[in-house]
């Protein structure tokens, strides 16, 4: 019975190692494929972005980037706050 348990525990982790390298392995991919496509139309001069400086490149992107770092702060707090909870319940019925 103890066998039985530590090959599950093994596979189980085998399968979320595997589902892990795969998620890696998609994100890599489109990563490429998106760096691709951007060399390629730099390459064709089609971005009629020459004639822009870094800051002006980068405006579309700050926005979403502290919406998204405020949106997962908010989560990390939240999951503390309902993990505190938890706790308190835990010991009030002990």
């Amino acid at each position: 019975m103890n066998v039985r348990k530590r090959t599950y525990k093994f596979q189980n982790i085998f399968y979320d190692s595997r589902k892990k390298i795969i998620s890696i392995a998609l994100i890599v991919s489109v990563a490429a494929l998106f760096a691709w496509i951007i060399w390629q139309t730099v390459k064709e001069g089609n971005t009629e972005f020459e004639d822009k400086t870094l800051w002006e490149w980068m405006e579309p992107f700050i926005i979403p980037v502290f919406l998204a770092a405020g949106i997962f702060l908010l989560d990390k707090s939240a999951k503390k706050n309902e993990r505190e909870i938890g706790e308190k319940h835990l010991q009030k019925s002990i």
